[in-house]
């Protein structure tokens, strides 16, 4: 069995420097609910992309992505409490691929490609 692919997300862009993780992951969480929601193929216009951030251990990438259609869903806890959510995006990086797009309110946030 293949070993799936993860790259870690950094939460962090340069002009939001200073500010605390809730209001980044408030603000990371609109803008892919709002890629996710978008029926770009309906209404007949070009996708708008999505910029993440990737750790990486000999340097640190930014990649653009497209979120796919409808994939947008909150994760819960037990008790019902939003922790995280997650959204499948597609990637031209090295080959089209696509991916699972998942981010805490931790600030902790990975892509992991899903197997083909």
């Amino acid at each position: 069995m293949r070993e799936r692919k993860k790259a870690l997300l950094h939460a962090h862009l340069p002009q939001t420097k200073g500010q605390p993780i809730a209001k980044l992951y408030t603000n990371f969480r609109k803008r892919v609910r709002k890629k996710s929601t978008d029926a770009f193929v309906d209404n007949c216009k070009n996708p708008v992309r999505l910029i993440i951030n990737i750790n990486h251990p000999v340097m640190d990438t930014q990649e653009s992505v497209l979120v796919e259609h409808n994939s947008f869903k909150p994760i819960n806890n037990v008790s019902g409490t939003e922790i995280g959510f997650e959204a499948i995006v597609y990637s031209t990086v090295a080959g089209p691929k696509r991916s699972f797009l998942k981010f805490f309110k931790s600030g902790k946030g990975y892509t992991e490609e899903i197997g083909q």
